[in-house]
């Protein structure tokens, strides 16, 4: 009974602060697990979820005391910081508030079922709340440039293709069967970075299913890094089969054939495998071995009960009033509507009363094939000038494929290109194809969202007839132009670290206490 108030209080609270302060960012989180970067996290989640609930069946739902009121008070305040800085921090707003969440839920589970007798316990539950965060996309970006580059190499040298590497795009040189020349571009996104991320999300279920197996401890660990590996150089190789099928059927069938084929329903294949390679490597639990709830005194519900729940609740309670009242209105920058951005961003990024849009439509299929949030197909004139292109939206500037690449797939000769920076970078490419010559000009902008940033590529093509810098300088003013937020207020940063390192060392003062004075361990707080 007395554990059973207790679980009615923790998921109390927690939906209090999933519906009040942190509700965009659920919303925010749910939106990015249809990513295709973040579709690790649907695996993940509910997994760290389950072994988190196991975990607390060993806490013994102490008492507290001074130390642990001490370690509560410097979790949230390092909580409220993280809240409060994701509203300066734009690029990284959705991480700034998930680890604030995660620092409170953390809080309330430790607070309210302290008293774990294992010490590793809380050094558990931390960890999996945290890996249910989403990485910055920007550091996706990163892993995925570093496997490409390898990647390129290998099914090279196995295919005996020409490989193309430049600052803009790595790809694999292919004749077709008809002689045709094709480039392979070889994307960041198209590294296997969201298999490996897939892979990767087993640990926790891996190590949860090890820690109840009866084989010894240094056998657990060999067999959990073996299985991982395993898995993820499945991964990499079933990545690099892709890719090579992808060449040779090029050479028998044709580029669109193959890619039709092998690109987008390929890595389901070798993910499936290599998740259940890990799985069967992996140590077997023992379901003698299983984790045992504490049993815990049999009392009832009283009155240290009762002020351990109102403490919680007072403290809980302050949290949400301080935030609503003392961080929001100190917001950083003014955000952009994401939805709105995405469903129209030519009415966003098209705010000159000298240009007009005459074309403006959606291509969900150029989107879905580029992996792009959304993309438009736009037209666009000023005076007797005209130009048609494409607005792409997307959550990092590395999801934008290269237009070189796409121009020398569709027969596209590459005259020039060159680039000019003023209030934003945009670069100029001189185009032809028999008797058509273009200039395609574009630029790449970031705008803040509730859910973190998001990237704009306007891309405009102009006849290149007549005077050429002319018809470069029309396009440079049209993009130096386009609507950049700029609406910013000063927030007090100094303010916010103070209180984030005021936060860290509240939540320090209790492991020094311990390491000082045995009765005051750290681990008993907990």
């Amino acid at each position: 009974m007395r554990r059973f108030i207790y679980s009615i209080m923790v998921t109390a609270l927690i939906s209090s602060l999933l519906t009040t302060l942190y509700r965009d960012s659920i919303i925010a989180y749910l939106e990015e697990l249809q990513v295709s970067e973040y579709s690790y996290l649907i695996l993940l989640t509910p997994s760290s979820i389950f072994i988190i609930h196991r975990l607390t069946s060993l806490g013994s739902m102490g008492g507290f005391n001074i130390y642990k009121l001490i370690s509560t008070v410097g979790t949230l305040a390092v909580s409220m910081s993280l809240y409060t800085l994701s509203r300066v921090v734009t690029e990284y707003s959705l991480q700034l508030e998930m680890y604030s969440l995660v620092l409170i839920i953390a809080t309330i589970v430790l607070f309210i079922y302290g008293g774990f007798e294992k010490p590793w316990v809380p050094l558990a539950i931390i960890p999996l709340l945290l890996s249910m965060v989403p990485l910055p996309i920007g550091f996706i970006s990163e892993l995925a440039r570093l496997l490409t580059a390898p990647l390129v190499i290998t099914v090279s040298f196995l295919t005996g293709s020409p490989m193309v590497s430049t600052s803009m795009f790595q790809g694999i040189i292919i004749w077709d069967n008809e002689g045709v020349q094709r480039i392979l571009e070889i994307a960041p996104e198209c590294s296997g970075v969201g298999s490996l991320l897939t892979v990767l999300s087993l640990i926790p279920w891996i190590v949860y299913l090890s820690s109840q197996s009866r084989i010894p401890w240094p056998e657990r660990i060999k067999g959990v890094a073996k299985s991982i590996l395993v898995a993820a150089l499945i991964v990499f190789a079933g990545n690099v089969a892709r890719l090579a099928l992808i060449v040779y059927v090029s050479r028998a069938l044709g580029f669109d054939t193959a890619m039709s084929i092998f690109h987008y329903n390929s890595p389901v294949i070798y993910t499936g495998l290599a998740t259940l390679t890990a799985l069967l490597i992996a140590p077997k639990p023992s379901f003698r071995a299983g984790i045992n709830a504490v049993n815990t005194v049999s009392r009832g519900f009283n009155s240290v009960d009762a002020a351990k729940i109102l403490l919680l609740l007072f403290m809980v309670a302050l949290y949400i009033a301080i935030a609503l009242h003392i961080s929001l209105p100190f917001a950083g920058t003014v955000y952009m509507n994401p939805v709105k951005l995405v469903e129209n961003p030519a009415s966003i990024v098209f705010n000159s009363t000298n240009t007009y849009v005459w074309m403006n439509t959606p291509s969900p299929l150029l989107g879905k094939t580029l992996g792009a949030l959304s993309v438009y197909n736009i037209g666009i004139s000023s005076g007797s000038n005209i130009a048609v292109g494409y607005v792409e939206v997307a959550e990092s500037p590395s999801r934008f494929h290269g237009w070189q690449i796409c121009l020398i797939n569709q027969g596209y000769n590459i005259e020039k290109w060159w680039s000019e920076a003023r209030n934003t970078t945009i670069v100029y490419t001189v185009i032809s194809k028999d008797s058509t010559r273009l200039l395609l000009a574009y630029s790449v902008y970031m705008y803040p969202t509730g859910m973190g940033n998001l990237y704009v590529r306007i891309s405009l093509f102009t006849p290149a007839d007549g005077n050429l810098e002319d018809k470069a300088y029309w396009l440079n003013t049209i993009l130096n132009n386009a609507n950049i937020p700029s609406d910013t207020r000063e927030m007090p940063l100094d303010s916010i670290m103070w209180s984030l390192y005021l936060g860290i060392a509240l939540m320090l003062l209790p492991i020094i206490a311990g390491v000082v004075n045995a009765r005051a361990h750290y681990f008993s707080l907990f």
